[in-house]
């Protein structure tokens, strides 16, 4: 009997281990941060992406190579945000049709900027790719 009962001992205590083991793994991976997926632009992938404060992200605008910023809560959405040469900073948010659109903070108010080809000066002096939607001032 005193086998049998050694072995039961030693059999709990294997499994007991291998139970602890997996639920450790379990809660591990359930609690880490989640990538975001943020190439496709879709309101459902940022939804249910999993973001957390200052992950980073690469965003594809629609000129122009990859633009690489940090997820951020702004005003009760997840933005992509990144600056310019120009100390000004964009917020990326995802488009109903997909892709995104960008806005920077001017004086208070929330200007749309595209990032287009050709490069202009800001109001820092420094070339800038990205200028207002619907004029010609550069961020």
């Amino acid at each position: 009997m005193t086998k049998t009962t050694n072995t039961s001992v030693a059999r709990k205590s294997v499994v007991a281990g291998l139970a602890c083991a997996l639920a450790i793994v379990g809660a591990v991976s359930m609690g880490a941060p989640r990538h975001a997926i943020a190439n496709d632009g879709t309101e459902a992938a940022v939804q249910y992406a999993g973001h957390y404060e200052g992950e980073n992200v690469t965003i594809y605008p629609d000129t122009g190579g990859p633009v690489y910023a940090e997820w951020h809560m702004v005003g009760g959405q997840w933005a992509a945000t990144f600056w310019t040469y120009n100390w000004t900073r964009v917020y990326a948010y995802p488009s109903s049709g997909g892709g995104w659109t960008f806005w920077v903070s001017d004086g208070g108010n929330s200007i749309q900027v595209v990032r287009t080809p050709d490069e202009g000066v800001g109001p820092q002096g420094t070339a800038s790719h990205w200028r207002e939607i619907d004029g010609i001032a550069r961020y």
